[in-house]
Formats: structure tokens, sequence, C-alpha cells
């Protein structure tokens, strides 16, 4: 165990790109559906909006940002996320119910930006039980969703917990590092690096490495 995550009791997961990567496919798909978001929301032809789009995208190197330039709000790309059935894409993985096994020392809570609907259907292709986790809290138990800290806190009272007793895990550093932090939480980026969270590791997988 790291020692950063000594008084670490609580797991706070986001899912969406945390608890699993996206393939060529999907990934694919995700742009397409991106596309026609923009073209159906700004009622412009589908080459517009995905000239725009990439164009936005190039300046910011961020999805949410790159809608948010073309005047669609930043939680526009998750409505995108919610709008793909995942169960094409996702399946059972062995490595991470294996890792939730070896986690089973800590009380679990997802906060996801994502609905209860698309969060039991990812749930289930990836071979995770429901009772895995005390609490799912979606955009639909908050008025504000993150990088608002309103999930967080909401968590933390879930829990009964205090902010240093919890570690907050997921990919996007604006989401789920940054408002967790801010609160105390310890956290950990997926997938990537960061300059903010507490530790960086190369898969979720990882995890268990610093928390066992």
């Amino acid at each position: 165990m790291d020692k950063k995550f000594a008084y670490v009791k609580y797991c706070i997961w986001d899912v969406d790109l945390t608890l699993y990567t996206v393939s060529n496919q999907m990934r694919i798909d995700f742009k397409n559906k991106i596309y026609e978001y923009i073209q159906k929301n700004l009622n412009v032809p589908i080459k517009i909006a995905k000239r725009d789009y990439e164009k936005e995208f190039k300046k910011s190197k961020s999805k949410t940002a790159a809608m948010e330039a073309l005047g669609l709000g930043k939680y526009a790309i998750q409505e995108v996320i919610d709008s793909l059935d995942k169960s094409k894409y996702i399946k059972k993985d062995l490595n991470l119910i294996k890792l939730f096994r070896d986690l089973k020392q800590y009380e679990h809570i997802i906060v996801t930006n994502s609905t209860k609907s698309s969060i039991k259907k990812t749930l289930e292709a990836l071979g995770l039980e429901r009772n895995l986790f005390k609490a799912i809290i979606t955009k639909e138990d908050v008025s504000t969703y993150k990088p608002s800290p309103e999930p967080f806190l909401k968590a933390l009272s879930i829990l009964s917990a205090k902010a240093e007793e919890c570690v907050s895990i997921g990919d996007v550093e604006s989401s789920d590092i940054i408002p967790a932090k801010e609160l105390g939480i310890k956290t950990i980026l997926v997938w990537g690096k960061s300059k903010y969270a507490d530790k960086s590791v190369p898969t979720v997988y990882d995890v268990e490495e610093l928390l066992v």
C-alpha cells in the first residue's frame, strides 16, 4: 500500500472510461454520435458539424471544451456518451472483477455524470455486481454534477465518512480529481497522468498496488 492512502476506507469510483477503455469501433461510433449531436442541436449539415468540432477539439484537446466552444454546454459530451449502447463494445472483465475482490476491505460508491440506466447496463456488461457499491450517485440524484462538488459531498454523506478517509478514482482530471481534491479527498487518476492527483497509474488495475 502507498502510504498516501494509509487512512483510506472508502473508494469513490467514476465509471465511463475509468472502468473500461475505448475500443477502435467504439471510438469511431462515438465520434459519429458527436457529429450527429451537433448537427441536430445546432441545425447544421453533418459536414459542418464535423469540421467545427474537429477545429475546436484541435485547439483544446478536450471533448467537453470543444462542445462548450460550440455553445452546447459542458454536459453535452455526457449526453453523447449516454446515447451509446455500451453493451456492444464492453465485455465481461475478469481482471476488473478480481480488482474489486482484492479491494473487498474497502466500501465502494459510484459518482458519475451518467444515468442510472446507462450505469446499470455498463456494470452488467463488465460483470460487476450492483451490490459491490453502497450507492450509485448519478446526474439524476444531484442538481449540479461533476465537476461540481455536490455529488462528492453527497457521497461523503451517504458513507458517513470524512474526506480524508476517501479516495476518488477516475480518468478525467477536471471532474474526478480536482473537485475531489479541493474537498480533501485523496485522488487517483487512471489511464494517464495528472499533476493534481495524489497518484497516477497507467491502468485501472494498477489501483490495487496503491491500496493493498
